[in-house]
């Protein structure tokens, strides 16, 4: 009789031990859940220029043209004469 009572015991212990198994594995996705959104600072992607409804395609090449300019890539003159042509094709295209 006491040779059955432990099988009882040790099939009872096994699934006690796979349902603790399962309530761990769900509380650790939950806890990388909220350290992933707490790095990203809970917001959603920033919106680009480009994908804002207000910008357009030649807002972010301005932008992109001001950030090199910025960085010394081009002299005066030459940004000057990009951001004509920028602004010139913005004014043909709808």
């Amino acid at each position: 009789m006491m040779q059955g009572m432990g099988n009882m015991m040790g099939a009872c212990l096994g699934g006690m031990g796979g349902m603790m198994t399962f309530v761990g594995a769900f509380w650790i996705a939950v806890t990388v859940g909220i350290v992933y959104v707490a790095r990203r600072g809970g917001h959603g992607p920033e919106l680009t220029p480009a994908a804002s409804p207000v910008g357009g395609a030649g807002d972010t090449a301005l932008a992109i043209l001001r950030d090199r300019f910025a960085r010394g890539e081009f002299d005066r003159a030459e940004y000057e004469e990009r951001r004509r042509t920028l602004t010139r094709d913005e004014a043909r295209w709808p």
